[in-house]
């Protein structure tokens, strides 16, 4: 871009409008719809900027905070925060900020119990300023409603995103895969990697022996969301069945790799656990062989070796009903099949009851004496059959809810005298997991009446 100083002179302010804009759409900057702040704090600065995911699994807030808050009062940090693609938070920010945009941060604030973040906004009016309002730090972290996602979508033409590898062991080997979104001429790329201490880059070109490929959808029904929230089992699942390799690694482990590619707006997590190739509710850190890591756009990817058997592979976007195609690709260096789970309940007839647990309704297990005052329902069967249920809470998505109480459901037969008989089946210990607890299915003769009741913790 070459600009005339002297027409520059004569054109006044219509000028530097039009070099402000020529320069972003040079640059990417002016990537509509939306806005990216990271050609801009490059052109600034010359530093590479880094993204800070408020919602990654990775995500430490006491020691984020302390990051950028002595960085930007040091001077040594610029700040900005972005809006995801839509605006979901609370009345108040829903109805002044604009969805995948990115605000400049002015100021930060911390008194010792409370940290706020003030955020320029400066076409639009908040209560307490004319240009700006303050955000607390706590609430955009811990709020999963609320839509803030640092820095914006980067491209191929774009400055790259900074990665930060902390704390690594010096026998470690990392994987870094380059990518870029869709079809087109080459192009090329540099890749910077720094470190206090010698590494090493080798170039991996093997492909395993064995690759199996799988299209599917993120559908209104299917989207889930991440694993925090009480619909991340609904999201699509693989059985992924490992047979014996021919190059096993030790202790007859195989290298597995797990790929799946969607829009670049689609953030895509992928997470391989050991379940018997069953469908799961929730995952916790012992089930999880291979896990991708942090929310990424547009590409998640994760490699290992484990041991052949059945795993069950939950493929999610970042929120619930975040719809979008993706493209699965497996491959492993012995034989692998893929097959894709059905939902829970499928094939089966759905009834949905809402209720509430009050004083009178919140009696606890059976050792509170008051079991049989639970919320009970009534299951008539007319002929053999199959039943599950599942119970969860319905959460309004505030941070100052206290934590979700443990839960229990129970099917009994009915004796004579109305009251609960034999116990048919049940969903275990109580648990407070935020997908609730599941009946398994069970099968029911015709003829006999059940009852099933859903008891909480009287504390609760």
């Amino acid at each position: 871009m070459v600009v005339d100083l002297r027409y520059y002179r004569e054109a006044g302010p219509i000028m530097a409008c039009i070099a402000g804009k020529a320069y972003m759409k040079l640059m990417g900057g002016y990537d509509f719809p939306g806005s990216n702040s990271s050609i801009d704090l490059h052109a600034i600065t010359s530093w590479i900027p880094e993204h800070m995911y408020l919602n990654g699994n990775d995500f430490q807030r006491e020691k984020s905070w302390k990051r950028i808050y002595d960085g930007f009062i040091n001077g040594k940090a610029l700040l900005t925060l972005g809006t995801g693609e839509t605006v979901t938070s609370e009345d108040r920010w829903k109805d002044i900020l604009i969805a995948a945009h990115n605000y400049a941060i002015v100021g930060l604030e911390d008194d010792g119990t409370t940290q706020n973040l003030k955020v320029l906004n400066p076409w639009r009016r908040t209560d307490a300023s004319q240009g700006g309002g303050c955000l607390p730090f706590r609430g955009a972290c811990i709020k999963p409603s609320l839509p803030f996602e640092a820095g914006g979508l980067p491209r191929a033409d774009q400055v790259p995103n900074k990665i930060r590898i902390k704390d690594t062991p010096s026998d470690e080997i990392i994987s870094l895969i380059a990518a870029r979104d869709g079809s087109g001429p080459e192009t090329g790329y540099t890749l910077s990697i720094y470190s206090h201490a010698k590494i090493e880059i080798e170039a991996i070109t093997k492909v395993l022996g064995y690759i199996k490929t799988a299209k599917g959808n993120f559908t209104s029904k299917s989207a889930g969301g991440n694993a925090s929230l009480p619909t991340f089992m609904n999201n699509p699942q693989y059985r992924v069945r490992i047979g014996n390799g021919t190059e096993g690694g030790s202790r007859g482990r195989v290298p597995v790799k797990l790929t799946v590619e969607g829009a670049r707006t689609l953030p895509l997590n992928m997470k391989l656990v050991w379940s018997g190739g069953k469908r799961v509710s929730d995952v916790v850190a012992g089930d999880v062989i291979l896990d991708s890591g942090a929310y990424n756009f547009g590409l998640a990817c994760t490699e290992g070796e484990v041991q052949s058997g059945d795993y069950t592979l939950v493929l999610s976007s970042f929120r619930a009903g975040q719809q979008g195609e993706y493209a699965l690709r497996v491959e492993c260096d012995a034989s692998v099949e893929i097959s894709l789970l059905p939902p829970e309940g499928a094939g089966m007839f759905h009834k949905t009851v809402k209720g509430a647990w009050d004083a009178a309704s919140a009696m606890g297990g059976p050792s509170s004496g008051k079991y049989e005052h639970n919320p009970t329902f009534e299951i008539a069967v007319s002929s053999p059959t199959q039943v599950s249920a599942r119970l969860q809470i319905i959460s309004k998505q505030q941070s100052s809810l206290p934590p979700p109480p443990a839960l229990n459901l129970t099917l009994f037969e009915r004796n004579p005298q109305g009251l609960p008989g034999k116990q048919v089946a049940t969903s275990g210990a109580y648990s407070d997991a935020v997908s609730g607890v599941m009946l398994p299915d069970t099968a029911l003769r015709p003829g006999i009446i059940f009852l099933c009741r859903r008891p909480i913790t009287p504390t609760s």
